[in-house]
């Protein structure tokens, strides 16, 4: 029998998937702390994280069609080389993203392109005029010293602290870029021998069962 993970990652929650980790030296910004407005300065080719929210907290990511429209236009950035994309998990009334920023736009016109892009294709799906994405999202340049995977490996907890699964392999919706090792992906009282519970999907490997 496969023994779950006893100590996930700890943090403290804060509305929407915001978080700061207690953890190492890692620290992801409280709400409110980095909010991204327009015109704010974006580095390119530095490593970014964000989060970004559904409006009013719709649980709009539960149903596998509309995050596949997310992975859809990620996976279009990615290849057109506007981002390298590492990580992104879709939590039901927000997501996670971690990449570098790699192409010509910036972080706001990164994120209205993708909003724009999933709020179309949503809507039409739904049949609905329904506003899905929050105006705002949260932003945190990783700098030298933090540490990325630490960052990836608190995100694929979170549906374990949310209280939507007991272990975070058996969640479905999150992605990885094939770069990264797999060790990240593993609770740590489970043995190099096991995998985790994943397909290949688009440019690496997701939890799409």
């Amino acid at each position: 029998m496969v023994r779950r993970d006893q100590n996930p990652p700890v943090a403290t929650s804060q509305p929407c998937g915001v978080f700061t980790t207690q953890q190492g030296q890692t620290r992801i910004p409280l709400k409110g702390q980095r909010e991204l407005r327009r015109g704010r300065f974006s580095q390119k080719n530095a490593f970014y994280f964000i989060t970004t929210c559904c409006y009013k907290k719709q649980k709009i990511f539960t149903e596998r069609e509309n995050v596949e429209f997310l992975d859809e236009a990620l996976q279009w950035l990615q290849g057109n080389g506007y981002i390298d994309l590492y990580f992104y998990i879709a939590m039901p009334d927000h997501v996670h993203l971690v990449f570098q920023l790699t192409g010509d736009k910036d972080l706001s016109q990164l994120m209205k392109s993708l909003k724009q892009y999933t709020g179309r294709r949503i809507r039409s799906r739904m049949g609905s005029d329904l506003r899905i994405w929050q105006a705002q999202y949260y932003e945190h340049r990783i700098r030298k010293g933090e540490d990325l995977k630490e960052i990836m490996r608190y995100c694929w907890y979170n549906p374990v602290r949310a209280g939507i699964v007991a272990d975070p392999r058996d969640y479905p919706f999150w992605w990885k870029n094939r770069s990264l090792p797999s060790s990240i992906f593993h609770p740590p009282s489970v043995g190099a021998a096991s995998q985790p519970r994943s397909t290949r999907y688009g440019g690496g490997e997701s939890v799409w069962s």
